[in-house]
């Protein structure tokens, strides 16, 4: 394999479910639907998950910087800062993406619907020879932790959240967030016609 070719990043950007076509109804365009649709949904075990993703080099990740607050009182909108550092340990150079997701704890739906299991907030990718290292960053706004009602609105409801650092196969990190407050706060409104 030639220098230029080892740094690619190959990650899928969907999820490959088996016996995918079976499981829906064509004329079903919920993601919600069990067993859910994309990597935000579906409750089964994948072929291949939403960012997984094949290198010739290995790679390592650790938190260098948390999020000052482990826990965020949902009245306030607030920016949480996390930065992680990417190590690459052996190999050809190589490019490793690094996805970031929140996860809730505990999900709110609707009846019939499958759970939210994680969703993603933001990615950030770096190349590296053996031995490099690099810093990446990640902002997490707390109000992109709302979910849409059945009426359409995004509202932040109080909980327990992870939010997980992945590579999409053997690099993973994960840091815990608590919101506090009571009941739910509209973050915004379903647009009116």
């Amino acid at each position: 394999v030639s220098a230029d070719r080892a740094a690619y990043d190959c990650s899928l950007l969907l999820t490959v479910r088996a016996g995918a076509r079976s499981q829906l109804p064509l004329n079903d365009m919920s993601v919600t639907t069990p067993p859910g649709r994309t990597h935000m949904y579906y409750t089964g075990t994948p072929e291949f998950a939403f960012g997984t993703g094949l290198s010739y080099s290995e790679f390592s990740l650790e938190m260098v910087e948390s999020a000052s607050a482990a826990a965020v009182d949902m009245a306030a909108q607030t920016q949480l800062e996390y930065k992680l550092k990417l190590s690459h340990r052996a190999g050809p150079p190589g490019k490793r993406t690094i996805l970031a997701f929140w996860k809730p704890h505990a999900p709110r739906t609707e009846p019939g619907a499958v759970p939210l299991k994680q969703k993603l907030f933001g990615f950030a990718s770096a190349t590296l020879a053996a031995g490099e290292a690099s810093t990446l960053s990640f902002t997490l706004n707390s109000d992109a932790l709302a979910v849409a009602n059945a009426d359409g609105h995004k509202m932040l409801h109080a909980g327990d959240f992870t939010i997980s650092f992945t590579d999409g196969h053997d690099v993973n990190v994960e840091a815990a967030l608590t919101v506090t407050g009571e009941g739910a706060r509209l973050v915004e409104p379903y647009p009116q016609q």
